[in-house]
């Protein structure tokens, strides 16, 4: 697929796994230990994580978050940066209270909650100015835990699905995506590695791993696997 059509209909599902501001947290420290094992249901709902709301839950933020600011690189699969980092085109605001304040990107005008279930988004609707402001819209589904385990994405020339995994910390782990449009069809396995935290226990530095199989959308599921692709991630997280 196209990568101007991906990035109209995932731009915020990427916040996901993704500002400026004042003090900038440089206490970090090196994660050596394996990630810890997916949450199951009832597990879930017995040892929920705490955030200090339900906006900062959902993005799988600790701590009074104020707004960050992600570098992304390519990476090889030892995980060495490739090429010139560029700045993840997402970002997120939040007020001193941890309520959503703004959601902006390169590619799209403000991000527009059009429906809510008590504390949280269920419909978001982001007009993306490469297609003339044709809306992005997100249908989101959670846990019981507040979490988000389904996102639905409807954009001007595709569709895709999400699903997610956490392990017991909250920390997202998996993502698988299908995608369709333009007569292809994309079935997309993504892995999260966190190398490093800061005080507040969010990641400031990640490996993304991508696997990839597309294929026309004739009915004939043949799918070509594509090779893995690698990313690195640091992330730079401001307090209030």
């Amino acid at each position: 697929m196209k990568t101007k059509h991906t990035l109209a209909i995932v731009m915020t599902a990427i916040a996901l796994s993704a500002c400026t501001g004042s003090t900038t947290t440089n206490n970090t420290e090196t994660t050596q230990q394996p990630q810890q094992t997916t949450i199951q249901t009832t597990i879930a709902e017995q040892n929920a994580p705490s955030f200090l709301t339900q906006d900062l839950r959902m993005h799988n933020l600790f701590g009074k978050v104020k707004n960050f600011t992600t570098m992304v690189s390519d990476a090889d699969a030892q995980r060495n940066p490739i090429g010139t980092p560029y700045e993840d085109f997402l970002k997120l605001e939040y007020d001193v209270d941890g309520h959503f304040v703004s959601k902006v990107s390169e590619v799209a005008n403000k991000n527009q909650i059009v429906e809510r279930d008590g504390d949280k988004i269920i419909r978001t609707e982001t007009p993306i100015e490469e297609f003339d402001g044709f809306p992005c819209k997100i249908h989101y589904t959670y846990n019981s835990n507040g979490f988000v385990t389904k996102m639905h994405c409807e954009g001007a020339e595709a569709i895709s699905d999400w699903t997610y995994e956490y392990n017991t910390d909250g920390e997202l782990i998996k993502a698988k995506v299908s995608e369709a449009g333009e007569g292809m069809i994309a079935e997309t396995e993504i892995t999260y590695t966190i190398l490093e935290r800061d005080a507040q226990k969010n990641w400031t530095k990640r490996f993304i791993e991508y696997n990839t199989k597309q294929g026309m959308d004739d009915g004939s599921g043949n799918l070509e696997q594509d090779e893995p692709r690698y990313e690195l991630d640091t992330r730079s997280i401001n307090y209030w």
